[in-house]
């Protein structure tokens, strides 16, 4: 019941969200990303490698994110090598 949902239909409900059948309201999605700790983000990321960036720059502490996302952002402008 962490998210919301009656353990009763949970499987169904999480069965029928991971393969696309349905999508959670907004909400739900939240408390999912929570319960497991990444970002919201993580729930609708089609990549991997993509998804494990997310949950790496998630971890980090807020001024340790900004760092990264700056050194990133200067990559970037630099032509991402």
């Amino acid at each position: 019941m962490a998210v919301g949902i009656e353990e009763s239909s949970s499987r169904t409900r999480i069965s029928r969200y991971e393969s696309g059948v349905h999508e959670p309201p907004t909400q739900t999605a939240r408390l999912i990303a929570k319960a497991l700790k990444v970002p919201l983000a993580y729930l609708y990321c089609e990549d991997d490698a993509v998804a494990a960036l997310l949950v790496s720059l998630y971890q980090l502490s807020a001024g340790e994110r900004e760092v990264r996302v700056g050194q990133f952002s200067v990559m970037l402008a630099e032509g991402g090598s």
